[in-house]
């Protein structure tokens, strides 16, 4: 196949970050069976841990519920474009200094590693499946969701939780995982810096798109990074459906309540629409602030969900990653037909 040289050298940095992605995820999916304990039961990123000290004290002191949303929104954008450009600096540096000889490259695989996690998500949701299930209420596992997913437990119901608990599945995999992925892929080590360092500020102040002011350039910022690969996450999930026992494809097609992109988006409509059940639903943010989330699902389904639909959830975010994995080791495949 005839391709310009300058193709063909994009092609090859494509193919490389392709495989240092895939070993960052083998390892992630590894380390994340035996680390979660060390990490204080929270399924986070690395890197969001390392901003949390400084940058959620600076955010709680800016973001004053008595201030107008003006200037809120003011102070949200100033401390955005900060955030981004120390990001962009910090990844250009560890990008020109892990390229330049091959070798020296493998670093960005544990350089990645600081942006994604995987079955750190799917165990804490499992701990809370066998409290449901078993009618218990150890705190560690309540705690681990409540951190994870950033909701006061206290301020739902049992049904409230398992919801929470399984929409928190399909947005850890799309903002986790896939777009992490894919901003490394399209544009390195800079472009996933600014990606994430944007969805850490998004996931301290947006509320999930219930804002008052200060995080809403961020979610602005956010939604645009977010909006193809939530598209390529959704069709992950859509395929996983169809290996998913009592799953239905067809039923995602059929969903009239549909999640906005701040409390999901398309990975959360589709879950709800394929498992048949009714996701979303008003809770508290840990800070107490009231989130009134969209009810998603099909029409005449309850929102009192079963802890069952909590372990089919957790089968079917597992098959959308092994397709996700199938679709990385397919990319690598294909760009050698360029050769």
């Amino acid at each position: 196949m005839n391709t310009s040289p300058e193709i063909l050298e994009y092609l090859d940095l494509v193919q490389i970050r392709t495989l240092f992605a895939l070993m960052a995820i083998a390892i992630s999916v590894i380390l994340g069976l035996f680390t979660i304990k060390i990490s204080g039961w929270v399924a986070q990123p690395v890197l969001h841990k390392f901003m949390n000290f400084p940058f959620g004290l600076l955010f709680a002191k800016l973001d004053r519920k008595n201030r107008s949303p003006k200037a809120l929104k003011m102070r949200g954008t100033f401390i955005l474009l900060v955030i981004i450009l120390i990001s962009f600096a910090i990844g250009a540096l560890c990008q020109s200094a892990t390229e330049g000889i091959y070798k020296i490259g493998y670093g960005q695989i544990a350089i990645f590693m600081l942006f994604i996690i995987s079955s750190s998500s799917w165990i804490i949701v499992w701990n809370i499946y066998k409290q449901l299930k078993n009618n218990k209420k150890a705190e560690k596992a309540y705690y681990s969701v409540a951190r994870s997913t950033r909701n006061d437990l206290n301020s739902v119901d049992d049904y409230g939780i398992t919801r929470i608990s399984i929409s928190f599945l399909p947005i850890s995999f799309n903002k986790y995982m896939v777009t992490p992925t894919f901003w490394f892929i399209i544009g390195g080590l800079k472009a996933v810096f600014i990606y994430s360092a944007i969805l850490f500020m998004t996931q301290s102040t947006g509320k999930e798109g219930h804002t008052k002011g200060f995080g809403k350039p961020s979610l602005y910022a956010e939604k645009i990074m977010g909006y193809i690969p939530e598209k390529i996450t959704a069709l992950f999930i859509l395929i996983a459906s169809l290996f998913t026992p009592k799953a239905k494809f067809s039923d995602a097609f059929m969903v009239k309540d549909k999640s906005p992109y701040y409390e999901g988006g398309m990975p959360v409509s589709i879950f709800a629409g394929t498992l048949g059940i009714t996701l979303g639903g008003a809770s508290k943010d840990i800070d107490g602030s009231s989130i009134q989330r969209k009810w998603v699902g099909n029409e005449n389904l309850t929102a009192k969900i079963s802890p069952d639909h909590i372990k089919r959830a957790i089968y079917m975010i597992v098959i959308s990653f092994i397709i996700f994995v199938t679709f990385l080791l397919a990319i690598s495949g294909i760009i050698n037909l360029f050769h």
